[in-house]
């Protein structure tokens, strides 16, 4: 492959927010043979702001400017030309990336529309607006080939428009050198659960199927925090379970989350699960998560049933404890589902194949605008 994206110049990527698993993706795009690289953020949103992310722009805070309706300050003003790639957040409710969007391609820019297809959150009505929007791109990136595959085969009407999947994950570099080897039946009884403590992750099930008979010897930690820990932890002392229930608070130092993970048999999570499911399966866990595949977020598509983990009913507490009661004890199967999760987390779900994919639809769309990449040696810029 070429290192440089022909005439492409600059690669914009518009961002009403910069989260912390986002970073190494970026700093792994920014290697990208291109003039200019940068991810325009809010004000006040960078979580590492330490200056040593040279491809983050401030743009200007976001304000609200109607109840669910957003305005990213500065934005419009940022200059786009016919060798700019811009890249923004499908996110219809920053109002300034339809607007940044209809700019570009009046500029005769490129332009990618990258976000979900449907997520546990979206509301028919809404689904459908985001399909106009996402029509005008050049091309649409979303966070799993399985939502790419439903929009290829379903909503794709611009037969000329690019459509891919990201497969969306985390940095697993580190996870590797920390992951220790996976035999069930040397670790503890434990469950992981790791995500914020929210409504949408219905940890409160949890809590409720931890209390089960035929569930007495088994322990739970609990990586996260959020509005809903007060909550919880009085439910664990209610359900008498609270000596079987550690609750480690929002550790990021994966160093710290390896200690934990290391020894659990199972990752749970009872809710919406997402990035938190590709977690566990990076330390080879098998998951335990909900079936109701239109109540789950894009990452969901990491999960296989019977291959990676095993589904229970969503909110029905019986169906959760007994799913874990027979996970837990079944070593043959536990074991069979680690090194899958391990195989499948190593191959996609991760930055490095993200970066890939990434730069593979870069490629793609200089080529459908006739920037084609140059390969000959007797390319101007290699003279």
């Amino acid at each position: 492959m070429a290192n440089r994206m022909g005439n492409m110049t600059k690669l914009i990527i518009i961002q009403p927010a910069l989260p912390h698993y986002r970073l190494h993706f970026f700093d792994s795009l920014s290697k990208l043979d291109v003039d200019d690289f940068s991810v325009v953020y809010p004000s006040g949103n960078l979580l590492n702001a330490d200056g040593s992310y040279l491809w983050a722009k401030v743009s200007g805070p976001l304000r609200k400017i109607f109840p669910g309706l957003y305005w990213q300050v500065g934005v419009m003003k940022l200059p786009v030309d016919k060798q700019t790639i811009v890249v923004v957040a499908g996110a219809p409710r920053c109002i300034t990336n339809i607007l940044f969007l209809f700019k570009a391609k009046l500029a005769g820019a490129s332009t990618v529309w990258w976000g979900h297809l449907w997520s546990s959150t979206s509301k028919r009505w809404r689904f459908f607006l985001r399909l106009r929007f996402m029509n005008i791109a050049d091309a649409v990136l979303f966070y799993t080939d399985k939502e790419a595959s439903m929009y290829s085969n379903n909503f794709l009407k611009e037969k000329k428009q690019l459509c891919r999947g990201l497969n969306n994950g985390i940095d697993t570099s580190k996870i590797e050198l920390l992951r220790e080897e996976y035999e069930s039946i040397s670790r503890e009884k434990s469950l992981l659960f790791i995500g914020r403590l929210t409504k949408k992750s219905n940890i409160t099930l949890l809590i409720r199927a931890l209390s089960s008979p035929m569930l007495l010897d088994v322990k739970l930690y609990v990586i996260g925090t959020g509005e809903g820990l007060a909550e919880i932890q009085r439910m664990s002392d209610y359900r008498l379970v609270k000596d079987r229930v550690i609750f480690l608070g929002g550790i990021i130092d994966e160093v710290e989350i390896a200690k934990y993970a290391n020894v659990c048999r199972l990752f749970v999570y009872p809710g919406e699960v997402g990035l938190s499911l590709v977690h566990g399966m990076a330390y080879g866990l098998p998951a335990i998560v909900h079936s109701n595949s239109d109540k789950q977020m894009p990452e969901f598509s990491a999960f296989q049933e019977n291959i990676t983990g095993r589904p229970f009913e969503m909110d029905n507490c019986d169906s959760l404890s007994i799913v874990i009661y027979e996970m837990i004890n079944d070593t043959q199967k536990l074991n069979m589902c680690s090194n899958n999760c391990v195989a499948l987390i190593n191959t996609s779900f991760n930055t490095e194949d993200m970066t890939r994919r990434f730069r593979l639809l870069i490629d793609e769309v200089c080529l459908r605008s006739q920037y084609r990449i140059d390969t000959s040696e007797n390319s101007p810029r290699d003279k």
